[in-house]
């Protein structure tokens, strides 16, 4: 099982490489399965992927797991980790390009993102390039939350202009994120 939801990834909760190996496979497993759901597509060149403290835990232990455990990169895997995870009432996704094809720019689809349901626009924030984060109001987390809702996600960046409806089953496994 991953870890219970966090907000943020501390040096002391990376497991070393030989704990990791131990539970490598296993947790990768379970990544993938939510990262199904947690998937988007946005058109053929282009998708999203909602991040979670588990998500962003295995993400810091491959990355380290490729690149070494200096300080350096010990501090960068727990920086791009910590950029991913949820902090509160938001939802945060990569923009991630496919492998094939001329796909926009994840920096400026991510800045160009909206959700959109329930008569609500909640408009992403980027402060890190190739990263939407949506911070939603409390009555907004109520309706996100509503069964069936239907959610938008829309674009208005160059080259991404585009409206695609969210799955049920991703909308589900969003919210069960929100606090």
């Amino acid at each position: 099982m991953l870890p219970p939801p966090r907000k943020e990834l501390l040096r002391h909760e990376l497991l070393s490489e030989a704990d990791y190996e131990l539970v490598r496979e296993a947790r990768l497993r379970e990544a993938e399965a939510a990262a199904r759901e947690r998937s988007l597509p946005l058109g053929p060149t282009i998708a999203l992927r909602f991040a979670s403290f588990a998500s962003a835990w295995v993400a810091a232990h491959e990355r380290l797991r490729a690149r070494g455990r200096s300080e350096a990169e010990l501090v960068a895997a727990l920086r791009e980790a910590n950029a991913l995870i949820p902090d509160g009432p938001e939802l945060v996704a990569a923009v991630l390009p496919a492998e094939a094809g001329d796909a926009p720019d994840p920096a400026a689809v991510a800045a160009g993102l909206a959700l959109e349901f329930a008569g609500e626009t909640v408009r992403a924030g980027a402060a890190v390039p190739g990263i939407a984060r949506f911070a939603l109001t409390p009555g907004q987390v109520e309706r996100f939350r509503q069964a069936n809702i239907q959610v938008v996600v829309a674009s208005e960046a160059p080259g991404c202009a585009l409206r695609v409806v969210m799955p049920e089953a991703t909308r589900r496994a969003l919210s069960r994120d929100l606090p």
